[in-house]
């Protein structure tokens, strides 16, 4: 079955050529990511330093932002981070 993918000529998928990747990528989507990585590493990071594991739900966690923009980013993955970070609710902060 792993024959089918190969365009014929090669024996193996192994022996074929890697697929080139679609030029056409999301820069929007992947500067959100980013931040939705850089959010949950930070927050598990602070969960290992108060040695509260991960299994254990937590009720809310503050984000700081500086602004609207910033805070749309992180709104738009916070399903994402509520999910991988096991937590309920996301509080911003602001310079208020």
């Amino acid at each position: 079955d792993l024959t089918k993918v190969t365009t014929g000529v090669e024996k193996s998928v192994h022996l074929a050529k890697y697929p080139v990747a679609d030029a056409n990528v999301n820069k929007r989507l992947e500067a959100q990511m980013k931040v939705a990585q850089d959010i949950t590493s930070m927050v598990l990071s602070l969960r290992r330093k108060s040695n509260i594991k991960v299994r254990q739900p937590l009720s809310t966690i503050m984000i700081p932002v500086l602004d609207e923009e910033q805070r749309s980013e992180v709104e738009a993955m916070s399903s994402l981070i509520l999910n991988e970070v096991n937590v309920k609710e996301i509080k911003f902060v602001s310079n208020e």
